[in-house]
Formats: structure tokens, sequence, C-alpha cells
């Protein structure tokens, strides 16, 4: 349903402000000093460093060892120090992305309105964080008492919006400004970027958009992840499958690849799109097919006639049996234009074979790179590919993004953005706080049946600096 509502007069809204507040987030107090000073004491390094520090003062009573002693604890007031300057000095992540979400209200037209579209987007971002998944479950989240309570201590939200206001603020929020935000955002949280990572981009269809136009077509968006870090970093809208190939070079434009790999798939292996990644200062890995069959057939040729450098891994998993040798080399002077492409430096070749119950299978798979890579680099990166692959599935898993329907092209977008802001935000709590084994959703619903739980969530990362945009 498309909800439709009037919006207030000046006069409503400066008698609503007078009587409820001006409704605007607030952040959250931080503590003085000296209490940042002493909290730092709790850092798991530090406790290490207080135990030696006891250890070596009972055994001064003992022997002459004071220098030992007074160093350690020098150590340990240097580090605490420095710790709380650092946290006390910076902006934080979390006050970082309220900042961005305030920056879309300057120059959009949301006249009527008492509810601002900062607020909207948090209340959005933190439902997402307890689970829920469609607009219609986390309107009615936020409006349970612990949630309200909640929303008023954490940000100074003491009234809320309703379910068709939420959902109309929504539908203000320009999705092109949000995404750039959401880039900048995170552009300040990678302290350092993606230098020596991998970037993996691919597109991904929001089935659930096909039944939002009479010709069926749906919203189809690129998406970039640092592999290693399993964080989005960026992503850009493209009307169809093939013009993500447009909007592969774009992305590339609005994200800091700069020494880092770049995978990308088959469709991307082009000329223009090696020279944009390394006008970004960055390295393309490409998988090639019969776009451009001539190289790629010149390089199945070759890694099946001749020798060339190896590295094998085995995988068993599940009853299936994994083998995955790849193949690489710089010594490619013979090849046939290749100068079609830029910086071109080293073709590969990954050959997997599988077996399972008995049943044997394989396939290859064909890679140019500008970088200079050995065998088993090739075979990092490219599986590192998979990883945003990993990321659709848990967007469609945990945030049921293709079931999920509203009547607005703009509201999708923006369901989208904060799906990926959510998943972050959960990724780098879970990196931080949690066992490699903890489940995503298990973390989501700590949040949502402890309220408090998700209080200490979001003060993790009130503690996290960030560097400033440039």
């Amino acid at each position: 349903m498309n909800y439709k509502i009037n919006g207030l007069n000046e006069k409503e809204i400066k008698a609503a402000r007078e009587k409820f507040g001006e409704n605007r987030l607030s952040k959250k107090k931080r503590k003085g000093f000296f209490a940042g000073f002493l909290a730092s004491f709790g850092d798991p390094m530090i406790k290490i460093l207080l135990i030696a520090l006891a250890v070596n003062v009972i055994f001064l009573f003992k022997s002459e060892g004071w220098i030992e002693t007074v160093g350690i604890a020098v150590a340990i007031l240097l580090a605490t120090l420095v710790s709380t300057i650092s946290e006390y000095g910076s902006e934080s992540a979390f006050e970082k992305l309220q900042e961005e979400m305030q920056i879309l209200e300057y120059g959009t037209s949301y006249e009527g309105y008492y509810y601002r579209i900062s607020g909207a987007l948090i209340i959005l971002v933190c439902g997402m964080l307890c689970k829920q998944q469609t607009i219609d479950d986390i309107h009615e989240w936020s409006m349970a008492k612990p949630a309200r309570k909640f929303f008023e201590l954490e940000f100074g939200m003491n009234k809320l919006p309703s379910r068709a206001q939420f959902y109309n603020i929504l539908k203000n929020v320009d999705a092109q400004k949000f995404n750039q935000s959401f880039i900048r955002w995170m552009k300040s949280v990678l302290h350092g970027g993606a230098r020596g990572k991998t970037v993996a981009i691919d597109g991904k269809t929001v089935c659930g958009t096909g039944k939002l136009t009479e010709d069926g077509s749906v919203l189809h968006i690129a998406s970039a992840l640092v592999s290693e870090m399993n964080l989005i970093i960026g992503s850009i809208e493209c009307a169809t499958k093939t013009g993500e190939i447009k909007a592969f070079r774009e992305l590339l434009g609005l994200l800091d690849v700069s020494g880092a790999i770049v995978v990308a798939d088959a469709l991307h292996c082009n000329q223009n799109s090696a020279k944009a990644v390394i006008e970004a200062e960055a390295d393309y890995l490409f998988v090639i097919k019969d776009n451009v069959s001539t190289i790629k057939n010149d390089i199945e040729l070759f890694f099946k006639e001749e020798e060339a450098p190896s590295h094998t891994t085995l995988e068993k998993n599940g009853g299936r049996i994994e083998k995955r040798t790849a193949y690489a080399t710089s010594d490619i002077d013979w090849l046939y234009n290749r100068e079609h492409f830029m910086n071109l430096t080293t073709i590969g070749a990954i050959h997997r074979q599988f077996e399972k119950n008995g049943q044997k299978s394989s396939e290859w798979h064909y890679y140019i790179s500008s970088a200079k890579l050995n065998p088993e680099e090739l075979l990092y990166h490219a599986r590192m590919e998979w990883g945003i692959e990993s990321m659709h599935w848990l967007l469609d898993v945990h945030f049921l993004e293709d079931k999920t329907v509203v009547w607005d092209k703009n509201v999708q977008k923006i369901l989208n953005i904060t799906r990926k802001i959510t998943l972050n935000l959960t990724r780098i709590f879970k990196a931080e706080n949690c066992t490699p084994r903890t489940a995503l959703s298990d973390l989501l619903k700590r949040n949502l049946f402890d309220i408090d739980h998700l209080s200490d969530f979001l003060n993790f990362f009130r503690r996290i600096p960030v560097i400033p945009s440039n």
C-alpha cells in the first residue's frame, strides 16, 4: 500500500516543536577524559600488562630489578593515555554515521513533517540490527515501550512517527545522496582503505522490484566488497545486468581502491574497465571467457600444452573433495593483442576438480591481471571474489531482500543501502567482540531480545575513532 498523508503547516510544525522539542538526533554524552582514562584499563592487553607489573612488584622485594618494573608501569600509562587521547579527540564511527544522515536533510524538500530524515534512518538501522526485515516490522518494533525508551535515551527522540509518516519520510530521502553518504562513511571507517587487499565488484538483481513497474523492470545494483574484511565499501544502481559494465567504472570513481586488486567476472573483462582500474591506482584480476576469444583461446592452449608454475590445494567438505590447481606466468611477450589491456602483466588458469560419491567432474577458469602474481597469489585473490556472493546471500537470508516488496523504488534503494550499513556494523562488531563461530543471526537476535545489548552494540561504535573525510 502506498501511504499518503497531509503534512503539517508551518504553524503546526512550530507548535509541535515547542511542545515536543526540535526532534533532532542528539549525540550521546561522552565520558569525561579522566573517566575514559580509567575505562582504558579494561582493555585486555592493558590487563595483561597490569598482571605482569604485579608479578614484577612481587619479585621486586626479593631482588633489585626495579628498572624492568618501572618500564612496564610507564608502558601501561603511555598506552592508556594514547588510547584515551585518540578516542576523546576523534569523531566516532557512529557519530560520523549520524552526521552523514543529518547531511541528507539539507536541501531536501519535505515540508509538513515534524519528524526528520535522520531520525527515520536511525529507526531503520536499529530495527534491522534487531533482525526486523520489513518496514512494517521495524515500525512495530520501534513503537514497543522498550524501543521507545531506547530511542529517547540514546538519541533524544521523544516522539516517533506513525507508520504512514515513517514510510513517507523514507520516500523523501535522496537515494543517490544517501549512497554517497554511505561511501564517505566507509572511507572514514576504513583506516588505510583497501590497500593491499582484494576488492570484489559484482551486481545483484533485487528480484522483488519486478512487481513495481508495468514493464517488469527490476532494480539492479553493483556493489564493492573488501573481501578480507567482508565489508561493503560502496554500491551504485545500474538499469540492467549489461548496464553493470558502465556502473563498474562509475563505482571505481567513487571509491578509494588505490593499492588494491580489483576482482571481477568476465562481464568486466574489457579494455575500458581495465583502464578504469589502473586509473584508480589499483590492479585488476578479470575472469576471461569467450567475450575476448582470441586472448582466452591462446591462454587456454598455453596452460594445457606448456609447463608453468603451479600451486595446488585440497579441500574436503561434507563428503565432497575439491582439488584446485592454479597456474600463472608473467612471461607473456608472445601473447597476441596483450597491448589491448592496459598494463597486462600476468595470465593464469585455475583447474577445479570435484569428487563426490565416486562421481568426478572438473572445470577450467582463465584470468588476466595487471599485477605480477604467482600461482598461490592468483588462487588466493580469485577465491576472494566469492566473498561478494556470500554478501548477496546474506542480504537475502537475513534481510529477505528479494522477498521484500515496497511500492516505491526509491524506498527499495534506501532499504538496500541500510541493509549494507547494518551488515557492516554487525560484521565489525563480531570481528572485535565475538568468536568466529558466532552467527550473525545470533547477534541480531541478542539485540532484539535484550535492548541493553543493542545499547552496548552502539556504544562499541561510539568508541571507534574515524579518520577525517577528504
